[in-house]
């Protein structure tokens, strides 16, 4: 198996203890909450581009596209000259879509080479 190095360049987290990373730190170095872990107080609407987008996706959808928003905020704008292999992705409206990619054999992708559920 080959050894293979990744770039954390920003991190987002929805949870129980807090929403962004800060809020859940302290909540994990805090004493822990009596009764059930839930998200409370989570407002999805800053990180869609329209209510009804909010309506159609899940909580769970909601809690992974406000995490992944809030990492590419944190990571800011991101520039590479991508080698043949490598891929990048960046938040789209709802989901993530192939940004620049390029395959092994060094044809570039674009994002009507991926099923249309990849690409909103």
């Amino acid at each position: 198996m080959t050894r293979r190095r990744v770039a954390v360049t920003g991190l987002g987290v929805v949870a129980s203890c807090g929403v962004g990373t800060d809020a859940f730190w302290d909540g994990l170095c805090g004493p822990a909450p009596d009764g059930e872990r839930r998200v409370h107080d989570f407002d999805p609407t800053p990180h869609f581009d329209n209510p009804k987008e909010v309506r159609r996706s899940d909580r769970c959808t909601q809690f992974a596209i406000a995490a992944a928003d809030m990492a590419l905020e944190q990571a800011g704008s991101l520039t590479a000259d991508l080698p043949d292999g490598v891929f990048s992705s960046e938040l789209a409206s709802v989901g993530s879509k192939p940004s620049r990619s390029k395959s092994s054999s060094g044809t570039r992708r674009g994002p009507d080479e991926y099923p249309p559920s990849w690409c909103r």
